[in-house]
């Protein structure tokens, strides 16, 4: 009964963040306390999972039995770097290995039968698993579910990471529809999409055996990378809204005016996936080289401002390109790029990688409840290659005048992040010249700007020294005004350690992001005070925050991560769900056991050495629930599209 009552407690801990949840509309009023204190524990939120069978362990034992085969098979071989597009062929079957592997391998799965068909039956242990996480916020999310249905609502996603929105289902495709139905897009028949599929298929292929395989020659990984979209596995994109609460005040959203959106379209089951994912890996090194006042991250600014001074007072300006992802037009973007490109590569594959471009950016469809549209302007986000082809828009657009700038004095730094520029100049006269300026580059480019000794800028915020004389920028965090600080529940089911890494990761940042100690310890008790009511305990707030301090500063900033430095691992990885009965069994140690015999009697090299380690898929969150309910809820047959 004590724990029953603790894990409601633990719940309950929500209902201190029911701010997180912006209530839109008619909504209002339509939402109980209880489905809000479900929303308020965030989308990446995930309720306790179903438990695996024995028959799923098997399946992915036995890809784990083929990666073993596989590095025992060519091992002695060179190794090779793959690259991004590696595309394993899935059909080869490798030979089995030497005895010891093969006798390891069979008592690793004898370990796990034996491990799984015990707690499976074992009652008592089954429900202390159970207890571990709170059984209620699955019944929660199950009951939010279908109140949102009943009540006509859906639950849909804040830009900025800034929470979940909920909204009437018909508000929600009234401003699905104004988008779709805009200039920007045409209707076409479900016929129509078809044929260009297959139209697209062929071209991509023809194309790519021309300039990636030749004539006459076998196929390579590469060219089967690039062709393996067909119409066959492929579908149209569905695309879903971000809403911008962040556009609106206070009080517009507490009285739910419904605030601008932000279109998404997944690329994933697109037939250009692949294709587009190709020109991205090209031309992002490149646009890297070429254009190197981009910025990447926060972290990059940070780099620039802690090791450049400017003569104080300067003043600071950024800049907020409007609509930059729809307002492209497709050919005007297209010639730009050759124009970039040009002189960066053969002839050849410069004409593919252009004619490939076109060919993503204008066979753009998207599908929404039995209706095909055709992106007819811009780009849509969520295709791998938009962010380069933006970068390269706005810069054959801008570096005259930002050139000339730079030259003349007028602008001492210009850094841009896609759409979100910043820069210092001597002057607010010399700022105001340049936003006019910029404005003026061409008739689909419209920004808005803020000028001042203080700027807010992506996750910073940045001032300047009063004193005139040559001075470093100060930066620290900053705290966005409907940011409601949704971090992962503590009753989600993730993993510990991923939960202890999520806090190690944010004070890191925290320090990057601190130009004095005294600004970043004034930030860890409001962190920390944040996470306990997210229900983390505290000795667990305490071992995390002992990990990462601020004398390790620079380390955190120039330094390499763990995953610059190195992405992949010699190490066989045994990929397993995450859930109560995997959690509960200590695979690593099973998989640990016995494999000092196998070194012993096969002579490995170095990279041996270490045993296979154990890898976790995440289970369906909270979003992806409420997702799937919003797509069912509209499911249509394939029409014509024109009704």
């Amino acid at each position: 009964m004590r724990w029953l009552l603790k894990k409601r407690l633990s719940f309950l801990n929500s209902l201190m963040s029911l701010d997180s949840v912006f209530i839109l509309g008619d909504a209002i009023g339509k939402v109980d306390i209880w489905s809000r204190a479900t929303l308020a524990l965030g989308k990446n939120f995930i309720p306790e999972p179903r438990n695996s069978s024995l028959d799923s362990l098997h399946r992915c034992f036995e890809k784990f039995k083929r990666k073993i085969r596989l590095k025992h098979m060519f091992y002695k071989e060179e190794k090779k770097t793959h690259d991004t597009l590696y595309e394993p062929n899935p059909a080869f079957s490798p030979k089995e290995a030497p005895e010891a592997i093969e006798e390891y391998l069979n008592e690793v799965w004898a370990d796990l039968r034996k491990g799984a068909e015990s707690k499976v039956h074992n009652n008592t242990l089954l429900s202390k698993m159970k207890s571990r996480h709170t059984k209620a916020a699955r019944r929660y999310v199950t009951r939010l579910r279908k109140k949102l249905l009943a009540n006509n609502l859906q639950a849909a996603i804040a830009d900025k990471n800034l929470g979940l929105v909920v909204i009437p289902t018909k508000d929600y495709e009234t401003n699905m529809r104004e988008t779709l139905e805009s200039k920007s897009f045409a209707r076409v028949s479900y016929s129509t999409v078809k044929q260009t599929t297959k139209a697209i298929h062929t071209r991509i292929v023809q194309a790519a055996r021309t300039h990636l395989r030749g004539n006459g020659k076998k196929p390579n990984n590469l060219f089967k990378f690039v062709t393996a979209a067909t119409p066959a596995n492929s579908e149209t994109p569905t695309p879903y809204l971000l809403y911008k609460v962040h556009k609106l005040s206070k009080a517009e959203l507490e009285n739910g005016v419904l605030p601008p959106t932000r279109l998404i379209v997944p690329n994933t089951t697109s037939i250009t996936r692949r294709i587009s994912r190709y020109i991205d890996y090209v031309t992002a090194p490149i646009v890297k080289r070429k254009v190197p006042y981009l910025l990447w991250d926060s972290k990059s600014l940070v780099k620039e401002i802690e090791t450049k001074a400017f003569k104080c007072p300067c003043v600071l300006q950024t800049m907020d390109v409007k609509a930059l992802y729809p307002s492209i037009p497709i050919q005007l973007g297209c010639r730009f790029m050759r124009q970039f490109l040009t002189n960066e590569m053969p002839p050849t594959q410069l004409e593919f990688i252009c004619d490939m471009l076109e060919l993503v950016m204008e066979n753009a469809f998207v599908h929404y409840k039995g209706r095909w549209y055709h992106q007819r302007i811009g780009t849509s986000m969520g295709t791998s290659c938009a962010v380069n082809f933006a970068n390269v828009f706005l810069h054959t657009l801008e570096r005259n005048i930002m050139s000339e700038a730079l030259e003349a004095g007028r602008v001492l730094t210009f850094k841009r992040l896609i759409d979100d520029i910043f820069m210092v100049t001597p002057h607010v006269a010399d700022a105001e010249r340049f936003a006019e300026e910029y404005n003026s580059l061409h008739e689909n480019i419209n920004v808005t700007h803020d000028v001042g000794h203080k700027v807010d800028f992506l996750d910073l915020l940045i001032r300047r020294p009063s004193q005139p004389e040559y001075k470093r920028l100060k930066i620290s965090l900053h705290q966005k005004l409907h940011n409601r600080y949704c971090y992962l529940p503590w009753s989600s089911f993730h993993p510990r350690g991923a939960k202890c890494g999520y806090i190690k990761a944010e004070l890191m940042r925290a320090i990057r992001n601190s130009s004095t100690a005294k600004e970043f310890l004034a930030y860890v008790p409001v962190f920390a005070k944040r996470l306990r009511k997210r229900g983390y305990p505290l000795k667990v707030i305490q071992k995390a925050f002992n990990t990462a301090h601020y004398f390790n500063r620079r380390q955190y900033l120039f330094g390499h991560s763990r995953r610059e430095i190195s992405t992949q691992t010699d190490r066989v990885i045994f990929t397993v769900p995450f859930n109560p009965l995997t959690e509960a069994m200590d695979i690593p140690k099973l998989l640990r056991k016995g494999w000092q015999k196998v070194l012993e009697e096969i002579n490995y090299d170095s990279e041996w050495l270490q045993p296979p380690m154990v890898a976790y898929k995440k289970c369906t969150t909270l979003a992806t629930l409420l997702k799937r309910d919003r797509e069912s809820a509209g499911i249509q047959s394939p029409t014509d599209g024109l009704d």
